[in-house]
């Protein structure tokens, strides 16, 4: 059962770049928070803040997994990204009921960086000409 061994070493990748994906969002996450509450950047402004470092951990998550899986480089990369989305969302539910009324542009901004990660990550350097 080669197809069911292989479905499960790309289920594991994904998770573990989402793991990643996510741990790199609290990073930026915690540079947004000291942006914020320094008073270079609005309290009000906090949304982009926190949109950007949604996008930003989904594209290097999409992007690394994409780089490490086998094959269905694409596929990988936007299944991760909307595992992101769906653990933020599962947040959303935890922490403020109901969600943020951003959930369509949380998905967003998850899935499309996430699948720019692997187009990005899929394109092969071409060999300089002599």
């Amino acid at each position: 059962m080669p197809q069911k061994d292989e479905a499960k070493s790309l289920f594991r990748l994904i998770v573990k770049f989402t793991v990643l994906a996510l741990l790199a969002m609290i990073a930026i996450l915690a540079l947004a928070a000291i942006l914020v509450s320094s008073g270079i950047v609005p309290a009000e402004q906090s949304i982009i803040l926190v949109l950007i470092a949604e996008a930003a951990g989904a594209f290097l998550g999409g992007m690394f997994a994409a780089k490490q899986a086998p094959s269905h480089k694409l596929p990988v990369s936007t299944v991760t990204g909307l595992l992101i989305f769906l653990v933020l969302l599962i947040a959303g539910f935890l922490f403020s009921f109901p969600p943020s009324r951003h959930a369509l542009l949380v998905l967003l901004t998850a899935v499309f960086p996430a699948l720019f990660g692997g187009i990005f990550s899929k394109r092969q350097k071409r060999k300089p000409r002599h």
